[in-house]
């Protein structure tokens, strides 16, 4: 079932190129379409009556393929006796390309959509960065990739690199530094802030030095943080001229969410590096104000005692029992230091011994009349300890630094399913509901108690003492203490 063409209009000439003759020389199905079957089929049902209306693949007299909207009806004579076919022919190429696009768009943004989630969910650096490497091939397919990151003095190093034989991939970090202004490409990238397509690296005079072993094809992307670049994405192909432009403003997009999640890893890092500074800090005053103090004073007494003991021996006994309370208390001191720089060493121990260590560096490295009372046994959970640790800690502290006291005591008492800490003392006390709330470390130890389900109450008036109190209690036990 070939048909015969009796017309074709301007428009489908211009379009597609054949003539009349050019139709019916090769047939229709044959010579217009890239499917003659689809012709057939075509021819069939307009036949038995029916139109056809569907979208086809036709082809050009030059060989090109057209996406094509296709109406087919019956021609009929004044007796309703069919003898002809008219078509309507409607090129949908560009349509085609609109919808792909859009499709593309689409993916492209579901991609990036999640692809953020991967990125943004953890905080560490090393992690984020396996991540963006594990993640970059769902937007820009690649052989090899890579991450540069710039130091401050603007020294870059690779941190990461990947490439791909045999579908396995090899991992390495090569740690040798070098100035991005020495490589022409990258110092492109860093100064226009704008993703760079490099169709061959082999002998392209911008690429320079870098290692490329084995691969051709570039497109890099900066990485920058509040206007200033610190670092490139780059992939790599061993086909020359793969990459393309949508290909690196795909790579820039998928930079930028590089960026924020680096920008957080780098943020927490220094936030830890922060912490841990404060920390040492904090022990180093610690170690400076009392076992320093407490160790001087021992020094001073343990000087004088046998000069003492020829003059007036009488007066050597209560110099010997302080100097003992001086070296016990600095021992309690840096045992108490020596376990906050072990946290596991700090969760590990006892409740009872913590408050011990702690009482005892108060009695050493002051004047207070220091008291610790231990009623019942039980094991808390290491959080649970650790905080009422800190929390005995702060309030003590206070004790020392405001209340102007002469005693203080430390009551535990413990249950299996719940524990009572009770700090008191006999100082000037204070105005409770005129404190600010962040004053003496008293939001410090509520965050605390809160963060292990204790409830802290506090207790003072001016000229009648403070007293802290916190209560825990297992959830699934009895009522609290």
């Amino acid at each position: 079932m070939r048909g015969t063409a009796l017309y074709n209009n301007l428009a489908f000439i211009e379009r597609y190129g054949y003539t009349v003759n050019d139709l019916n020389l090769g047939g229709i199905p044959e010579t217009l379409f890239v499917n003659p079957d689809v012709a057939r089929a075509i021819f069939q049902a307009v036949q038995r009556g029916e139109s056809w209306n569907g979208e086809v693949r036709l082809k050009t007299r030059h060989g090109e393929h057209v996406s094509t909207l296709v109406r087919a009806d019956r021609i009929a004579d004044n007796t309703g006796t069919p003898i002809g076919i008219i078509s309507v022919y409607s090129d949908i190429t560009e349509l085609k390309h609109a919808q792909a696009a859009e499709r593309a768009q689409r993916v492209m943004a579901e991609a990036l959509r999640d692809i953020s989630t991967a990125l943004t969910s953890t905080l560490d650096l090393g992690e984020v960065l396996d991540r963006i490497l594990d993640n970059v091939g769902r937007v820009v397919p690649h052989d090899a990739a890579s991450i540069i990151m710039i130091d401050d003095d603007g020294r870059a190093r690779f941190v990461r690199s990947r490439s791909y034989t045999n579908h396995a991939p090899e991992t390495a970090s090569p740690a040798v530094e070098f100035a991005v202004a020495d490589y022409a490409a990258l110092r492109w990238m860093a100064e226009n802030e704008q993703p760079l397509v490099i169709e061959d690296v082999q002998g392209d005079p911008t690429w320079g030095r870098l290692p490329t072993p084995h691969r051709r094809a570039y497109v890099g992307a900066p990485i920058h943080l509040r206007r200033k670049v610190i670092g490139f994405l780059g992939l790599h192909s061993s086909t020359p001229g793969y990459f393309s432009p949508t290909h690196a403003e795909r790579l820039q997009a998928f930079a930028g969410l590089a960026a924020i999640a680096l920008q957080n890893a780098l943020f927490h890092d220094q936030a830890q590096e922060l912490a841990a500074l404060e920390e040492r800090q904090r022990l180093a005053r610690n170690l400076h104000d009392a076992v320093n103090q407490m160790l001087f004073s021992a020094s001073v007494i343990a000087e004088a005692l046998p000069h003492l003991w020829e003059r007036d021996p009488e007066r050597v006994r209560p110099q010997l029992a302080e100097l003992h309370k001086l070296t016990r208390g600095a021992l309690a001191e840096m045992r108490m230091l020596l376990m906050e720089l072990r946290p596991t060493v700090l969760q590990e121990a006892e409740l009872n011994e913590l408050l011990q260590q702690l009482t005892d560096a108060l009695a050493g490295s002051s004047r207070l009349a220091v008291s610790l009372t231990v009623e019942g046994a039980s094991t808390p959970p290491p959080e649970v300890r650790v905080a009422l640790y800190y929390i005995a800690q702060e309030a003590l502290n206070n004790v020392v630094k405001h209340a102007h006291a002469k005693a203080v005591t430390v009551h535990l008492q413990r249950r299996p399913d719940a524990v009572r800490l009770r700090i008191a003392d006999d100082g000037r006390g204070f105005d409770v509901e005129h404190a600010p709330s962040m004053s003496l470390g008293l939001g410090i130890m509520r965050e605390r108690a809160d963060a292990v389900g204790a409830s802290l109450q506090l207790t003072s008036a001016p000229g009648a003492g403070a007293q802290v109190e916190v209560v825990w209690s297992d959830k699934h036990g009895k009522e609290p203490i």
